[in-house]
């Protein structure tokens, strides 16, 4: 995903920006002017916070002044949506050069002075959009209304599908006669239908203090420490995720030894944590490179090539012999790969060639078909799941030519050419976007049926699960998964991310995201899609900043997947001989000591407990 500066309409030169005191930081996502406060929040009712003066609000009329038509976009005015109105609709058909290229704009009619305090509000929400979250976005701004266009605002927000009111605190940084500052929505950020309402800025004066405007209510339901969610979630866990391990100890002539000491080490996880990874970081030398290996062996079991076996990624025949190099380290370490994707069916995510062939569908047909054989052939054996099709919703040039019934021959092909992996379809915008998008959850479900009632191999589910500033209340994450769930495949969470500027907000959710997906029985494996900044396509999102420093998101992963979720503990044999626990499910090294005497073996602790595991001294 591209990202945008969104400083100025027009380029300033570099000592112009210096001048201003302003940041490039801009050009990496969602920003506000240092030291003010512009962090969107979900607004307070009027008695929880002082009242300003006013000096704008939106009517018809303004909106109105706005409405227009271009190849771009579209602006219009609609009375009332869902109990809100009046409504400016706005549509973004293509994206363009740069978001301000369309935008929303309102003069304000009164001066402002440099240091005072401003609050904008107003209420949006999103019609559709075609990005990875499924939601839409817009930029916020106060700004001076000729160039340089000086921003005292400068904010990035996601909306839901449900209206939601927003509240932007923050500190005019330039003074200007009345009509000489402006309330701007930049608009082109993508493809999108978004709508806003009761647009309002007020003034608090110059010395109000700007942190009172802030509202710290939780940012999703579900949020609460006591949310009825949690519970349920880790009495899941504990009957879902674990088993009961007995361990007999007894002397070389098969008497019980009491009192031993006893070592018990997870060594692997049965649940799948993982993350995407690149082969050639992998293969690297220095530093970096070590410490992006040392994150693997020590919080992964799984891990996805996040552009490797992609079309693009495979026909490079010199990155091929990468691939197969980084494949051997990874199974030197017992991490095993999941492989993303053998066909991606739109024309700007496949190989040029295809598209030549869009007139002729047999042939594209027995082009796809090759192109499945030959990968999926050349790594039979070394991936254990195969995203088979990728973001079919929204990427389907190549089905509307060839008609959807394709997708159960190219599930055929890929188990024909290897026999053993878990062949999964996978989209986005299933679980993010607040859990709204009913109608995308319905289309992929309808899918995946009908691929099942049509006899495919389909062996999983994939749901990407990115997620930007709006959250997906846990218990909705729960009742969508409880949903596909019913067609009896296991879910993976395949390409997971938190792309927040709010690192306590981004640390939150990510918590909860991966509790409530931990807990939910049809779900068997998380990957996250990255995880360095500098090795990120959402660098926000990633658990490390560019010089190895965990963020907070990052310290939550390292405390669930290494810690919480994983069983190490040491124990004592009781008068008979024996330990008996309960621990979480996967692979583990016993290590039994009395006196001189040291006995080590390994043992899968599995969900139905077997007979105890005799561990014998040696004499």
């Amino acid at each position: 995903m591209r990202r945008f500066s969104l400083f100025y309409r027009r380029s300033p030169s570099f000592s112009t920006l210096a001048c201003l005191g302003l940041t490039l930081a801009a050009a990496f996502g969602s920003f506000a002017v240092p030291s003010l406060s512009a962090t969107a929040q979900e607004t307070a009712t009027s008695d929880e916070r002082p009242t300003g003066e006013l000096l704008f609000k939106s009517t018809a009329q303004t909106f109105a002044a706005n409405a227009r038509k271009t190849r771009i976009g579209a602006i219009s005015v609609v009375d009332e949506a869902d109990g809100v109105g009046p409504v400016a609709r706005c549509e973004i058909f293509e994206t363009p050069e740069s978001p301000w290229a369309f935008s929303l704009r309102f003069l304000v009619d009164r001066p402002v002075a440099k240091g005072e305090v401003l609050l904008l509000e107003f209420r949006a929400r999103t019609v559709s959009a075609k990005t990875e979250s499924g939601l839409g976005s817009l930029g916020p701004m106060f700004e001076t209304s000729d160039p340089p266009y000086v921003k005292s605002l400068n904010q990035r927000v996601e909306l839901g599908f449900a209206w939601r009111d927003y509240s932007l605190p923050f500190r005019c940084v330039e003074s200007r006669d009345a009509g000489k500052s402006a309330i701007v929505f930049f608009l082109g950020y993508l493809p999108q239908t978004v709508e806003i309402a009761d647009v309002k800025l007020s003034s608090f004066g110059k010395n109000f203090d700007v942190s009172t405007l802030r509202n710290s209510e939780p940012r999703y339901k579900g949020a609460e420490p006591d949310a009825p969610w949690r519970a349920t979630a880790q009495e899941r866990i504990e009957k879902i995720r674990k088993g009961d391990l007995t361990l007999q100890i007894v002397d070389a002539d098969g008497k019980p030894v009491p009192n031993a000491t006893v070592e018990i080490r997870q060594t692997r996880s049965a649940f799948g944590w993982g993350t995407a990874v690149v082969a050639g970081r992998l293969l690297a030398q220095g530093s970096d490179a070590d410490a992006y290996r040392d994150f693997l062996v020590k919080y992964c079991n799984r891990a996805v090539f996040e552009n490797d076996l992609k079309w693009f990624g495979w026909q490079n025949r010199r990155n091929r012999a990468d691939v197969f190099r980084a494949l051997d380290w990874l199974d030197e370490r017992q991490i095993d790969v999941r492989g993303h994707c053998l066909v991606w069916p739109s024309w700007r995510n496949s190989t040029p060639r295809w598209r030549e062939l869009a007139s002729n569908p047999e042939a594209l047909d027995a082009a796809i078909r090759e192109h499945i054989r030959d990968e999926a052939s050349a790594l039979r054996g070394r991936v254990v799941d195969w995203d088979v099709v990728n973001e079919i919703h929204d990427n389907n040039d190549i089905l509307k030519i060839l008609g959807d019934d394709v997708l159960v021959d190219w599930f055929q092909e890929a188990r024909a050419a290897d026999p053993n992996a878990r062949l999964f379809i996978n989209d986005y915008g299933i679980l993010s976007g607040e859990g709204l998008d009913r109608r995308k959850q319905t289309s992929y479900f309808r899918a995946i049926k009908k691929l099942i009632d049509a006899g495919a191999p389909i062996g999983g589910i994939g749901m990407q699960s990115h997620f930007g500033q709006t959250a997906t209340p846990p218990e909705r994450l729960l009742e969508i998964l409880d949903r596909f769930a019913e067609l009896g495949l296991p879910i993976s969470i395949t390409e997971h991310d938190v792309d927040a500027t709010d690192k306590a907000f981004q640390a939150e959710f990510t918590r909860d995201f991966l509790t409530a997906a931990f807990s939910h029985p049809a779900v068997d494996e998380i990957l996250v899609w990255g995880f360095w900044e500098r090795s990120h396509w959402r660098p926000e999102s990633a658990y490390f900043s560019a010089d190895w420093t965990p963020t907070p998101a990052g310290k939550v992963w390292q405390e669930l997947v290494g810690e919480t979720w994983r069983s190490n503990l040491d124990a004592t044999s009781n008068e008979a001989g024996t330990v008996a626990t309960r621990v979480f499910l996967g692979d583990y090294r016993i290590t039994v000591r009395v006196g001189d005497k040291t006995s080590t073996l390994e043992t899968t602790v599995e969900k139905n407990a077997g007979e105890p595991v005799v561990v014998r001294l040696a004499d």
